[in-house]
């Protein structure tokens, strides 16, 4: 019987040394990202007052579809501005 603590002590002992001697620390730099301001400005929506007639109506749709084409504008150059940051990933910024 007094062989199973010495084999488990012997056990033991073989895990703790794997812990022994740690790998050299990762080291992880953050480096924050924000987007441009003007890139974060609130898309415009046009508003129409009820009531008009049929040209105020028209009129209406060309500013929307404009105001949705800048939207648009808006949105592609943030999405460019994401890819390039993407792109200089593993890169350490200043160096």
């Amino acid at each position: 019987m007094r062989a199973l603590p010495v084999l488990t002590s012997a056990c033991l002992l073989s895990l703790t040394t794997a812990c022994s001697s740690p790998a050299a620390p990762t080291l992880t730099v953050y480096v924050p990202a924000y987007l441009p301001d003007s890139l974060l400005v609130a898309c415009s929506e046009p508003e129409w007052s009820r009531g008009g007639s049929y040209r105020e109506l028209a009129a209406l749709a060309i500013r929307r579809a404009s105001a949705l084409r800048d939207c648009n504008q808006q949105l592609q150059a943030g999405r460019a501005y994401q890819q390039q940051l993407r792109a200089g990933e593993g890169t350490v910024p200043g160096k």
